[in-house]
């Protein structure tokens, strides 16, 4: 049985898609080859320590890669085991940074961008609301976001100091990947030392920016999440650095 073959195997016994005969050929196979058992808990592993990052099928690409690089080459002495458990580790470390954050600008913005939920203390007594911030609020809830921001904008041409119907006007532009409208907003808000969304201005500009292709967004991204201050809200620009 070749290599691809055993893989294959593993594959399916780990699926559970091994029963009767072939379960119990399998299991005493495995019993007996030392390799096999080796080879099937480095599978195991590696699943366990990716299981909560990306595509499997890639690193285990990268992998193969390497060890058709440094360990299989003709006339190269074999590498210590520390050498190889030290390699493996760096393979794992640069699968799980990369998949995290060399994703494309789209695929980051599709993963990251959750629009801000609107506070609902605000809709609890609708008589107190200004008609086009209950109409705005009620179109955002329903991602009719142009329809939103339309709502928003008249409510800060009667009041400038709305800092809701400005911040979600702001995030109803992100949404729709007006990202130079929502930059300018959202802006803003973060300067403003009153807002009560100024942390969650920076959190979505550091978003912004990296949903955004230009590599001089990293400098714009670390400044924003320095000035984040709600331990909240940094937890969660944790999870975008």
């Amino acid at each position: 049985m070749n290599k691809k073959d055993r893989h294959e195997l593993y594959e399916r016994y780990l699926k559970n898609q091994l029963d009767g005969i072939a379960l119990r050929k399998f299991e005493q196979e495995l019993e007996s080859n030392e390799l096999m058992q080796r080879e099937l808990t480095l599978e195991i592993e590696l699943r366990e320590a990716l299981s909560q990052h990306s595509d499997y099928s890639i690193f285990k690409d990268l992998v193969e890669k390497a060890e058709s690089e440094y360990f299989q080459k003709p006339n190269r002495k074999s590498w210590p085991l520390g050498w190889a458990a030290a390699l493996l580790a760096l393979l794992i470390s640069t699968f799980v940074w990369k998949t995290q954050f060399d994703l494309s600008p789209d695929d980051f913005f599709e993963k990251n961008f959750v629009p801000y939920k609107a506070p609902g203390l605000l809709r609890g007594d609708v008589t107190v609301l200004d008609e086009d911030l209950m109409i705005g609020l009620i179109r955002y809830d329903e991602r009719r976001y142009v329809e939103a921001i339309e709502a928003f904008e008249s409510v800060i041409k009667k009041d400038s100091l709305n800092y809701t119907a400005q911040f979600l006007c702001g995030v109803s532009h992100m949404a729709l990947q007006n990202f130079k409208n929502a930059e300018s907003i959202l802006i803003e808000q973060s300067e403003n030392q009153d807002n009560i969304f100024k942390d969650q201005s920076h959190l979505y500009l550091m978003i912004l920016y990296q949903s955004d292709s230009l590599t001089t967004n990293d400098e714009h991204v670390q400044y924003h999440y320095r000035q984040i201050t709600d331990p909240q809200v940094k937890a969660m620009a944790d999870d975008l650095r």
